[in-house]
């Protein structure tokens, strides 16, 4: 499911970038921007699942009592 979000996110973010108008290079810098913040916010909640780095967030913060907070 994750990766299917991503992958709509991103591909929603390149159409937006693909029907923009020419002139819009300003507009068109933000949305490569947006593509590589998509990227790198997925690339490290991969890294987290599979280092298990979410996994121990997450039973540090039910020791806690502080299920919605991953500090």
């Amino acid at each position: 499911l994750m990766i299917e979000v991503f992958e709509v996110l991103k591909r929603q973010v390149l159409d937006t970038w693909k029907n923009s108008a020419v002139r819009d290079v300003e507009g068109r810098e933000r949305l490569f921007m947006a593509v590589r913040i998509v990227e790198q916010v997925e690339g490290l909640l991969r890294e987290f699942v599979t280092t298990g780095k979410f996994a121990a967030m997450q039973l540090e913060a039910l020791r806690k009592g502080t299920t919605n907070e991953f500090h």
